[in-house]
């Protein structure tokens, strides 16, 4: 069992998003609405990705 503690941010845009953000995921909403139980589902799973890699890997 790990303990995470990583800090999760997104930019969420209303629509397509043109910029340049390299320091958040960005998400585009074209209704109106977000899964924020999905979004939070997906970044869990990357991160567990990335503790879960081998040493020679890296």
């Amino acid at each position: 069992m790990l303990q995470l503690n990583e800090d999760v941010e997104f930019l969420i845009s209303n629509g397509v998003y043109n910029g340049m953000r390299e320091d958040y995921d960005v998400v585009e909403s074209f209704d109106g609405n977000i899964d924020i139980e999905e979004l939070l589902n997906s970044e869990i799973e990357l991160i567990k990705s990335g503790y879960h890699s081998c040493e020679d890997c890296k």
